[in-house]
């Protein structure tokens, strides 16, 4: 909290703005708006006024009858939060089958933790890099020990190509494991 001031303007990204609890907020806001934070400077003060404690030694705290309310609309204009139906999504798990050359790299990576191209060799040390470069394989390109791109396919462009021509001026969300994926889906 102590750099914020370094910078113009703070945002804060989360799934949901209570993770836990109301009291939660309270260090959020803090850290998004600093001194000017709609929930106050104090977080003792915040907490008593707002929530009241629910057992004898004041480990567990519930709100109070109108808090939610409160609360909801001081930190109305800093957050914005959209709920499951507010924008419809379909999700489509599309299997995409490599062609066999692919295929045959794939295989004979896993079983010899090697595996050659026409020029290049792809080598993993033990099984944790195998798993990453059979990933890595699939998704289209795999890095050699020098960090060089090999490609191996380009069947998921093509789906996701198919998918974007099916759903005409409907955004696309596509979830990627690797910077080679996300730069050759921008180029395509």
């Amino acid at each position: 909290r102590r750099f914020t001031y370094l910078f113009k303007y703070h945002w804060a990204l989360t799934g949901t703005p209570n993770p836990n609890s109301y009291l939660d907020l309270f260090a959020q806001f803090r850290l998004l708006c600093g001194n000017s934070s709609p929930l106050g400077t104090a977080f003792g003060a915040y907490q008593k006024k707002y929530f009241q404690p629910m057992d004898w030694n004041q480990y567990k705290w519930g709100l109070n009858h109108s808090a939610k309310q409160e609360i909801e609309g001081l930190i109305r204009p800093y957050a914005f939060s959209l709920g499951a139906g507010d924008f419809p999504m379909d999700i489509q798990d599309v299997d995409v089958a490599m062609p066999k050359a692919s295929q045959d790299f794939y295989d004979e990576l896993e079983e010899k933790l090697l595996a050659k191209t026409e020029d290049k060799i792809v080598t993993a040390a033990n099984a944790a890099v195998l798993v990453q470069k059979l990933l890595q394989v699939t998704s289209g390109c795999v890095y050699n020990e020098e960090r060089e791109m090999i490609h191996t396919h380009s069947e998921k462009i093509k789906a996701l190509k198919k998918i974007r021509k099916d759903n005409p001026g409907q955004p696309v969300l596509a979830v990627t494991m690797f910077k080679h994926e996300r730069a050759r889906i921008m180029a395509a």
